[in-house]
Order: structure tokens, then sequence, then C-alpha cells
């Protein structure tokens, strides 16, 4: 090595090590092992036995200020450093302080495995602690190219829990059998911060309270593009939906589902594929919702308040005590704005309600938009076997069908038996049935009913 070579590279090594610059290249891993690393700081990745960790590769970067990468080849990596109280990097879960990209082999090639429980462990502990916790300090991070499997926690988030207000992004990540006591089996979102989830899927995962996939507990989001949602809760007790919006202290949060899949999960708690909290937002974009059951209201969707807006989408074959397919009602917003659902260009097919509306219940004070949507093959027990439109609700239907839909009580296409107004424009409706009355629609005329 020339000499000014070897002073510049002394330069940066001495940066390194005083925390001023970050790693010009990426640490890449070469132990499957779980140990720590020798002399955190010093900008070299190595445990005492000179191997190159994943946890002492996180324990660099954290140390290393600005954005670094790591590379983390074909293998499986299991935590094995029990967590202690106020665990740090050096034990339990992997904490991330700092910017930082994790890249894999690939999704079937690169799995993070939360390790073995402790002897003795309840049933539902399949993992030593959760995988990942970005702290507030943590800047954007992306993680791409693996699988995680079996993260645990009594708390929120199994396998990520994202305390950061800055973005996580997941490519090509698969996300499997984590489990969280409270909210968030497969990733919580704490904050403020943003995730994205891209090419990515998560599947078999539990919470008992919210999102036994995703949990939005605040003011940040969530987006999925081109991934898969499904599957949960997998072989864990039915407990929550898949994807949840919380609304913690009536803050806004968004939920943003985009050209993916979510199907065939399973709950006890509404919203069996959505729940929306309050006055957040979800929006559902050429996405399919379906298969998905729940014992209480919602199948696919369920909003108490805020806005749902559903665009070029199905939403098919979902189970619900009412609104098989979506339920919507709340009280309006803090401002005063009712809560909104806009369906355009979309199916709601196949849906089935122990109760009432089968594709759609509409109630207490929700506005209810629809253009150019189909509403077919969906079953009630009771009222509105295509759609419940009830309590104050307002309920607006511009060009589409409502099509082969049964209620075993009344208004087999329709029921609306709400305060406020519903105006059809342009509606076909054709071959529904009602045991009671109102084959094609219902109504007790509390409201005008408008039919052009």
């Amino acid at each position: 090595m020339g000499l000014a070579a070897a002073v510049a590279l002394a330069a940066v090594l001495g940066l390194r090590a005083a925390g001023l610059a970050h790693a010009a290249v990426p640490f890449v891993v070469d132990s499957t092992g779980d140990a720590v690393d020798a002399r955190v700081g010093d900008g070299i990745c190595a445990t005492a036995a000179g191997a190159c960790t994943l946890r002492a590769a996180i324990q660099e970067t954290n140390a290393l200020a600005g954005p670094d990468t790591i590379v983390l080849p074909a293998g499986v990596y299991a935590l094995a450093i029990p967590p202690r109280n106020d665990n740090a990097a050096d034990n339990g879960d992997l904490d991330l302080d700092d910017s930082l990209s994790i890249v894999g082999a690939g999704a079937a090639k690169t799995i993070l495995d939360a390790g073995d429980p402790p002897a003795g462990s309840q049933v539902d502990r399949r993992g030593l602690d959760r995988l990942f916790e970005l702290r507030a300090s943590a800047g954007d991070v992306s993680i791409s190219g693996l699988t995680m499997r079996q993260g645990y926690t009594s708390e929120s988030g199994g396998a990520i829990l994202h305390g950061s207000p800055r973005m996580l992004r997941l490519g090509d990540v698969t996300v499997l059998d984590s489990y969280a006591g409270e909210y968030g089996g497969a990733i919580a979102n704490a904050g403020d911060g943003r995730i994205e989830l891209v090419g990515s899927a998560l599947s078999g995962n539990a919470a008992v309270q919210g999102g036994s996939a995703i949990n939005n507990a605040g003011a940040g989001s969530v987006s999925l593009r081109r991934s898969t949602v499904s599957g949960n809760p997998g072989t864990y007790p039915l407990g929550a939906g898949a994807i949840h919006n919380q609304a913690e202290k009536d803050a806004v949060g968004t939920i943003a589902i985009v050209d993916s899949s979510v199907v065939d999960n399973v709950a006890v708690r509404p919203g069996a594929a959505v729940a929306n909290g309050r006055d957040g937002n979800v929006f559902v974009l050429r996405s399919v919702l379906s298969g998905n059951t729940t014992t209480g209201d919602g199948g696919a969707i369920y909003a108490v308040g805020g806005s749902v807006t559903v665009s070029q989408s199905t939403i098919a074959g979902n189970e619900g005590l009412s609104g098989g397919g979506i339920f919507a009602g709340g009280l309006p917003t803090k401002a005063g704005v009712p809560a909104r659902i806009e369906i355009t260009s979309s199916a709601v097919s196949g849906n089935s309600a122990l109760q009432s509306g089968g594709g759609i219940y509409n109630g207490q004070e929700a506005d209810l938009h629809l253009t150019d949507v189909t509403i077919s093959g969906n079953r009630a027990v009771a009222e509105g076997g295509g759609l419940s439109n009830q309590g104050k609700s307002a309920l607006s239907f511009g060009r589409g069908t409502v099509a082969d839909n049964v209620a075993g009580d009344y208004g087999g296409g329709v029921a609306t038996e709400s305060e406020a107004a519903a105006a059809f424009d342009d509606v076909v409706f054709a071959a529904n049935s009602a045991g009671e009355g109102g084959g094609g629609l219902y109504t007790d005329l509390r409201g005008e009913v408008s039919v052009t």
C-alpha cells in the first residue's frame, strides 16, 4: 500500500472510530451465530472470535454516524442472547439507532429466526424475543430480501416494533408466525413514522388486541404495494384482524393498500381484514379483500369513523356478523365531518352476514357513496342481502348493479331504514329475493328515498 493510501485509510478509520463518518463499504456478515461485537465503534465488525455476526454489524452501524449497509448472505440466523431489562443491541432483539439498509439474498434464502423460547414458556411463545426494534433515534431503515419468523413479545410488535418518526421500508420480505400480546403481531408502527411494504408477505401472525399482521397506533402511515397479507393468525388462537388503524389518543393514521391482496384472515374482533378506528383513513386501490371471516362485524372492512375509499377493487367471499363485506358506522369526526365511505368501480360479491348487510352495512351517521359498483350474490340472515342502510346514515348510489342477493327478512337487494336520504340513480336491481318483503328494495320511509 502506498503512503498516500495508508494515510487516507488511517484517516477514515479514525473518523469512523470517532463516530463521525459512515462506513464506506457494507458490512458483510460471515457468521450465522449470535454474538456481540468485540470493540463497538472501531468501525470493524468482529466478535471476540473474529467473526462478523448480524448483531455485531448492527452494533457497529449504530455507533457510526450516517447511513450504513449490512449484507446478509443466504443462511438461517437465529437469536440466541436472551433479553434483559432495558435491553440494548447487545441482547434480546436487534435494536436500530441510526439509518441502515439490511440486504438479504432473497426471502427464500436468508432467514432471520427469533430463536428458541425459554424453557417452560407458554405455547404462544415460539421465539426468544421480537426481531427488530427501531428506536426513536433511528433514521430511515430499509430491510430487503429476507424472511423473519417466530418473533415474540408480550407487548406490541411481534417481529418489528417501529418507534422512529422516520421511514421503514420492507422489500421482498416475508414475516411469518410472529406474535404480540397486544398490537401488531408482525409489525407495530408505534408512533408517527411511515412503513412501506413492497412485494412482501405477512402470514400466520397473531395479536390479541389489534392488527395480527400490522398495527398503526397513531398518526403514522402504512402502505402496502404488490404485497399479500394472508392466513393470519395461522395456528395461533383467534384474536385481532389482520390490519388495524388504531387511532390511539384520537390520532389520525393512514392505511393504503395498493395492488395487493388481503385474504383468508380470521378474527374474533371486528374487521378480519382491515379495522379503521375513529378518524383514521383507509385507501384500497386495485386490490382484493377476500375470504376473510370474523365473528364480529365487518368481514373485510370495519370502520367506526374517519374515511374509507375503495376503488377498482374486489370485496368477495367475506363473512361477518353485520356487514359481511364492509361495515361502516360511527359518529362524525372531532371537526364535525361525517364518517365517509366511498366505493367506486368495484365489486362487492359473495359476502355473507349472520345479521344484516350481507355485502355492506351502513349505520349510525356514516355517509356511503357508491359509483359504478356491482353488489351481487351476497346473503344476510336478517335484512339487506346486498346492502343495509340504517340509523342516520346517508346513501347515494349512481350507476351500478344490485343482483342475486338474498335476505332472510326484508330488502333482498337493499334495505334502507335510515332517517337520512337515500338516492339511487341509474342502478339495476335484478333477481334479488327477501323472505319478508322488498325483494329488490325495501324502505320503511323514515328518510326520503329517491329512485331515478
